[in-house]
């Protein structure tokens, strides 16, 4: 650890003063060291305010670490150990050129690291702040860790920027951040609240991420391999088709759940369109995974899409701005929902089955029969069953004998069929 008389020394001097033994001393003996004071002090009366302890740090990071990066044309924060960033109630994101000292960056300077930049191994022990930040060079984040909020909105990445094995431990916002388009951007295997402490046991690390990618603009060249979106943003994003998902998982088990869906529907009074968002970004979805010939990812983000759109017409209902289209909604709704039940929306291959098969075996024999109800469990059931299973098959003529039951069953059971056949055809497609 650095001492007091040590560090009021390098607050006094310059980085052009420093040589590199002298500024490798202070990296490693103080940036990359954290405690609760920074120092110790050896005389009787402090040298320097303990209070003072995080402004002391930004002043040492904007004297000489970020010349020395200039200087080198590479900015090396690799292990370091960050305090809280400057505590600003507001910083507009489009705040370009400072009117004051700001962590990185001294009065009148621009938000901006001109050259390549390596938060390798980094330690942000409180909330950072990268708000309009432009990162000029290759940006790696390698392993680094983020113990509280990180804040990257409105911020511009001209090249490649790598998240790997980062750790988010909260928040991780990306709120209208522009990601380069000549450049990769990779996010893999990002994760949350890694276990550090227990050296015989092993937990597994949870990777749900609480990720804000509200109006981002993706492009092609950014790929998404081993992340969890169950808590994840994607309000108004634009999530293209050549975006790569892979080995990615989302909230849900037979539909793909964007984070947040179901506390829209439990609040009263919202807006279509909170559910077009959605019902936008399950189509993208969609369409992407389609496009990679990922035929059960894009058929559960099909299965949102028209559960979203089943609910869109329920509301519409109540729309009575638009009475004369009220029955159409009713309609749309119960078709939508019929589809919905009896099919999963033509992704789910036991539905229909299950329900031909209850239809046939048990529903249908009992309107042919002509018992009694109480006479009903005693009565010839083969020969009922005989008849239902002929009203099943469409390629059975119907019969004149219980000649309007016979034909709802036909229409009802080649429904079913169809929905079987389309589900078997999108399950095993090539």
């Amino acid at each position: 650890m650095i001492t007091g008389q040590s560090l009021k020394k390098y607050l006094s001097v310059s980085y052009e003063d420093l040589n590199e033994v002298e500024y490798g001393f202070l990296v490693e003996n103080y940036f990359k060291t954290h405690s609760k004071e920074w120092h110790e002090e050896n005389e009787d009366e402090p040298l320097l305010n303990p209070n003072q302890k995080e402004r002391i740090f930004w002043e040492l990071i904007r004297r000489h670490t970020m010349p020395h990066g200039k200087a080198k044309e590479y900015y090396d924060f690799s292990g370091f150990i960050f305090p809280d960033f400057t505590p600003l109630s507001i910083l507009h994101r489009e705040i370009r050129v400072l009117n004051f000292d700001f962590d990185f960056w001294y009065t009148g300077e621009k938000m901006e690291f001109l050259h390549d930049i390596s938060f390798s191994s980094a330690k942000f022990l409180g909330i950072s702040k990268f708000k309009g930040v432009k990162f000029y060079g290759n940006v790696d984040f390698y392993a680094t860790e983020f113990l509280r909020d990180v804040h990257f909105t409105d911020a511009y990445f001209f090249k490649e920027a790598r998240f790997i094995g980062t750790e988010f431990d909260a928040k991780a916002l990306f709120i209208q951040t522009h990601f380069s388009r000549e450049q990769r951007t990779i996010f893999h295997r990002c994760l949350k609240n890694k276990n550090k402490e227990e050296k015989f046991e092993y937990s597994p690390p949870n990777y749900q991420i609480e990720f804000n990618f509200s109006d981002v603009e993706f492009n092609s060249l950014i790929s998404f391999k081993g992340i969890h979106f169950h808590k994840t943003d994607f309000t108004r994003a634009n999530i293209v088709k050549d975006l790569r998902f892979e080995e990615c998982k989302w909230n849900g088990s037979r539909r793909l759940v964007i984070f947040k869906e179901n506390k829209t529907f439990r609040i009263r009074n919202r807006s279509n369109y909170d559910f077009e968002n959605y019902l936008e970004r399950y189509r993208q979805i969609k369409l992407n995974y389609a496009s990679f010939q990922e035929w059960e990812l894009s058929g559960k983000a099909y299965r949102s899409e028209m559960y979203i759109r089943q609910w869109l017409a329920f509301f519409e209902i109540f729309n009575y701005k638009k009475p004369l289209m009220i029955p159409i909604r009713v309609i749309e709704f119960l078709m939508s929902s019929f589809y919905g039940i009896f099919s999963g929306y033509t992704q789910s291959i036991t539905k229909p089955f299950i329900w031909v098969t209850v239809s046939t075996l048990f529903i249908f024999p009992i309107f042919y029969n002509e018992c009694s109800f109480i006479e009903l469990f005693s009565c010839n059931y083969s020969k009922t069953l005989e008849i239902s299973a002929k009203n099943t098959f469409p390629f059975y003529k119907l019969g004149n004998t219980y000649f309007w039951i016979a034909l709802v069953q036909k229409i009802f059971s080649s429904t079913l069929l169809t929905f079987f056949i389309l589900a078997l055809r999108k399950r095993y497609k090539q």
